[in-house]
Formats: C-alpha cells, structure tokens, sequence
C-alpha cells in the first residue's frame, strides 16, 4: 500500500488508501500528462493535461508539482524507492523556469548539485547546498505568515535580496497568495497591482509544470480573470477607461469569468 496505493483525506480529515492493479502500474513524472478527477473510490478517473502523442507513455504525478525539485526527489527515493528520471528532473533549466535554482550574482543560475555543493551554470561559482536550503526555509516561513497586507512588502524584500528570480518556487507560491487575495477579497491598491503585474508569470510557471489542461492552472487563470476585472473597474472608477473602453475589455474577460 505505501508504495502502489492512491491516498485520499476525506472531508472530515480521515485518511484513506485505495489499490488499483492497473494504476500501479504507470509512472511517474514531475511533469505527467495526467492528473486525476474527482475523488478515488472503487474505481478512479483519470483526464489528460497535456498534448498526448502516439506511442508516448501515461503517467502522473505521486507528489505536489509546486514542490522544488530537491524535495520531489528526496520524497520519491524515500517512498517509493526511486530517483526520477522525467524530462523535469533531466532538465537543469526545469523546462526554462529555474523553479528550483536560485540566482547566481553573475546572471547564472545555481542549477548543478554535486554531492553537498550547488555549482551555478554560467560562472562556476559553488554554494553550499544546505546554506541554500535554509535560506529557502526561511523565506518560506516568513511568506506563510505574511498577512495580505504584508505581501508586497515581502515581496519587494525578495526582489531586492536577488536570491530568487521571477519564477522561483518561492516567487510563484508568493504570486499565487497575491492573485487569491485578490480575487477572493478587496485588498488595497498595491496589492491589485502586484497581483495584475505577475499574475502572468505565475500562469507560465503553470502551464509549463502543470500542462495546459492542468486543474490548477484552470483555477488560477480564472482567479486572475478575476484580478484583471477588479482592476479594470478600479481604471474606470479612477477615469482612466471611458464606458466604451470598459464594455470592450469587460467582452474580452467575459469567456475566462464564466
């Protein structure tokens, strides 16, 4: 069960564990093709997220995409007993992202591990990987107890510290805060403004990771519809946008907010 079965928490918190013979069978991938639908019971549904060619395998993903590529790695070995080979963890450049790799001072990235070292790809420059590792705790901690109005302050900290980059894990769970914020309440000016800047780079990270028919990139980009709406009707409330303008941009979001 601990390495073949599909684990679920019920509403109530309760923890489950469903063996499907077949499902055992696919594998993994940081970067599947497929996700599942609903919830497993006695039997489960699984959906295409991405282009599926002819002849190419079906996989999906026993752990949280969002997670860095470290902690992936570190929890498959751990449970079920491999190193992952996926075009995701093949790729040093994570398919363009860095997600994982944090920014060398020369315009590189950190992106080659070697045993207890992190080599940047473009100087040669090596950083202790723990030093790393607790660096990006640390940001994280101070992000997961940012309030909404703590955000773009953090946020700027970030940018100015020149560890992360724009599509940093620790970036995009920082975009993903704004853009719910944003979409499930009325914050103030800096943050609408924050969320509309990089809610795009936080839908590439998406599309990129998740696939293009992904849940969870279907989920934000219908939040950030609604952060472009908010922001559009603050444009016209301030005079930037005539009645005209407003109905012309509101028609292009209407298909996103349905």
């Amino acid at each position: 069960l601990k390495t073949n079965g599909v684990g679920h928490i019920n509403p109530n918190g309760s923890k489950v564990c469903f063996l499907y013979p077949t499902v055992s069978l696919m594998s993994h991938s940081c970067a599947a093709n497929l996700e599942i639908v609903d919830s497993p019971a006695r039997s489960v549904k699984f959906v295409a997220k991405r282009q599926i060619g002819k002849g190419d395998e079906l996989t999906w993903s026993y752990t949280n995409f969002l997670l860095p590529r470290h902690n992936i790695q570190e929890k498959l070995s751990q449970t079920w007993l491999f190193d992952c080979q996926c075009l995701r963890c093949k790729d040093p450049a994570e398919f363009g992202l860095y997600y994982s790799s944090q920014k060398c001072v020369c315009g590189g990235y950190l992106s080659k591990t070697m045993e207890d070292r992190t080599m940047c790809d473009k100087c040669g420059k090596q950083v202790d990987s723990l030093t790393m590792l607790m660096e990006e705790q640390s940001m994280m901690k101070e992000l997961s107890l940012s309030d909404t109005a703590d955000l773009c302050a953090l946020l700027q900290k970030l940018v100015a510290g020149q560890i992360v980059h724009p599509t940093h894990h620790i970036m995009v769970r920082l975009y993903m805060r704004l853009v719910e914020s944003v979409a499930r309440n009325n914050p103030d000016a800096a943050v609408l403004a924050a969320a509309v800047q990089h809610g795009p780079a936080l839908l590439k990270v998406l599309d990129r990771l998740d696939g293009e028919e992904g849940k969870l990139l279907k989920k934000y980009r219908k939040m950030y519809s609604l952060v472009e709406f908010k922001d559009l009707v603050r444009r016209q409330e301030e005079g930037g946008l005539s009645q005209m303008e407003f109905q012309a941009k509101l028609e292009q979001l209407r298909e996103n907010l349905l």
